[in-house]
């Protein structure tokens, strides 16, 4: 576990920590906070590593409906014009990513210890057979098993055949607080201003 303290003067403090993801055990706090799943450029493949990067994080494709004159409705596949400039430094690339990271997923949890254990465990144990039935719920709840379950199943079908590659290059950030009495709505108002700010690849739908 690392953690990142800041210190912007005047008694500002901001405080985060990273796990990779495998570390995801009983030295994390039982306490309530709110955390985000990120994906890191594996530096030993990464040209595979970004092409895994490029499947999940970038649509070749949207599929769009719009308005127009008289209530009109217009759909139809947009296709991506590319101006991407090609990619040599990967280290750089790497370490860029890390510093300036694009969530997965952002949630929240009154015991952030057992709520990512959970997370771990979804993701270690769930079969490919069982992506379906799971993606079936997309109700799932925050703070919840089946919310876990749901996420597992989301990732580890976008990850594909990159799936050993793709669980190693998974990392988690959070930040807690000690304050016990802190609501549940508290927690879920910042979940939900962090999910609208950020769009989270496998954010809430």
């Amino acid at each position: 576990m690392n953690s990142f303290e800041v210190d912007f003067n005047f008694g500002d403090k901001c405080e985060h920590h990273l796990v990779p993801w495998w570390n995801l055990d009983d030295n994390l706090p039982e306490k309530p906070g709110i955390y985000a799943w990120f994906m890191r450029l594996d530096k030993k493949n990464p040209e595979q590593s970004k092409a895994l990067m490029d499947t999940i994080f970038r649509a070749s494709s949207l599929h769009a409906e719009v308005k127009g004159v008289m209530n009109l409705l217009y759909r139809g596949e947009l296709l991506k014009k590319s101006t991407d400039k090609e990619i040599t430094n990967y280290d750089l690339f790497s370490d860029f990513l890390v510093m300036c990271s694009y969530p997965l997923y952002i949630g929240m949890s009154t015991n952030l210890r057992d709520r990512l254990k959970t997370h771990k465990r979804m993701i270690e144990n769930i079969s490919e057979d069982q992506y379906l039935s799971f993606l079936s719920n997309a109700e799932s709840l925050s703070d919840s098993a089946e919310e876990s379950r749901y996420f597992a199943a989301r990732l580890m079908k976008s990850l594909g055949s990159y799936k050993i590659m793709g669980m190693n290059s998974l990392y988690v950030k959070y930040v807690c607080i000690d304050d016990s009495q802190i609501s549940r709505g508290e927690l879920l108002a910042v979940e939900a201003f962090g999910n609208t700010l950020f769009n989270p690849v496998f954010g809430r739908r």
